[in-house]
């Protein structure tokens, strides 16, 4: 006897079901797609900057502590002052770099030989594509020079964002006396009005960042009202979780800073770690692990980091929707 043939209902009934199974596959495809294209999209839209002298012991050099700090903040573009660390060979840059940021990060330090505490420059080369670095002498400290970096910001798929304007950073150490920090500063505005062949910051077309280790006492530091008047904006202003802005380790002097131009301050966010309810900074964060909670937000960043021996400044955080 041969077999009986399936009804057609229960063909019906096995054709709708794979026709769902396959909508449900379908779907969820989707949904991992759209998921994987915001995470995307949130990673390349925040861009946190750094003004990062975070050496510590008594060689001026980056130890555990600073490093903590840094992979802890997870900061996307930094100005790095006292780039040193161990025999400060490429390779043992190398390494501080891979430790404090990723192994996805460049860098540009100030290599000329004489300087005994460089600056420099680190980027995630994920999020932007170098265009050009150098360093312009100080003109008053024999040792010290400030390297700038021009960047184009990168979308997800690696390839240039034609919508956005490139960026320019130049990683600043002022001299600690006041009659020298003005000199410098004044130099470093005309050098960048030079690059760009114009009269005024405020002409300059690209996102501009001065950033780093001022050695001011405040915001109305002539210093940094150099700055000021020549384009830059000192707004807003970052601050620890109790809303003080100072930045050096007794918590008395605000000696750092990342200033920016009009064009970029357009784009300001809060800075904000997880969750978010305890960890939201509107006008950027001052960092200071003494008092930051809870300290966990920041891994592997410890209690103790921001108070070790030799550690004279606290970090400065700005984030940025590029």
């Amino acid at each position: 006897e041969k077999p009986r043939s399936r009804s057609r209902h229960a063909k019906r009934h096995d054709n709708m079901f794979k026709t769902t199974t396959a909508m449900r596959k379908a779907a969820l495809m989707l949904l991992a797609m759209l998921m994987t294209l915001l995470m995307l999209s949130e990673r390349t839209e925040s861009v946190r900057v750094c003004a990062s002298n975070l050496s510590s012991g008594n060689d001026q050099a980056y130890h555990e502590a600073g490093i903590n700090q840094l992979r802890g903040l997870n900061v996307t573009l930094a100005a790095v002052q006292e780039f040193n660390y161990g025999n400060n060979s490429p390779a043992a840059l190398r390494s501080f770099v891979d430790q404090a940021f990723g192994p996805s990060y460049d860098f540009y330090r100030s290599d000329n030989t004489t300087y005994q505490i460089p600056n420099g420059v680190v980027f995630d080369r994920n999020r932007f594509r170098l265009m050009d670095n150098g360093t312009w002498h100080s003109p008053v400290i024999f040792n010290r020079g400030f390297p700038y970096t021009r960047l184009h910001p990168l979308l997800a798929d690696g390839s240039d964002d034609k919508s956005s304007p490139s960026l320019f950073i130049v990683s600043l150490h002022l001299s600690t006396q006041s009659s020298k920090q003005t000199v410098e500063a004044q130099r470093v505005v005309e050098l960048i009005q030079e690059y760009y062949g114009v009269n005024s910051l405020t002409q300059v077309t690209d996102y501009l960042i001065v950033a780093g280790d001022f050695n001011a006492n405040s915001g109305q530091s002539q210093v940094v009202r150099i700055f000021v008047e020549a384009g830059l904006l000192d707004e807003p202003v970052p601050v620890d979780q109790l809303g003080d802005s100072t930045t050096n380790q007794p918590r008395s002097k605000r000696h750092d800073f990342v200033l920016q131009n009009q064009l970029l301050l357009a784009t300001h966010q809060p800075t904000v770690f997880r969750p978010a309810s305890l960890t939201t900074y509107p006008d950027g964060l001052v960092l200071d692990t003494r008092i930051f909670t809870p300290i966990s937000a920041i891994f592997p960043a410890q209690q103790g980091d921001t108070g070790v021996d030799g550690m004279q400044h606290l970090a400065v955080v700005k984030n940025y929707a590029i």
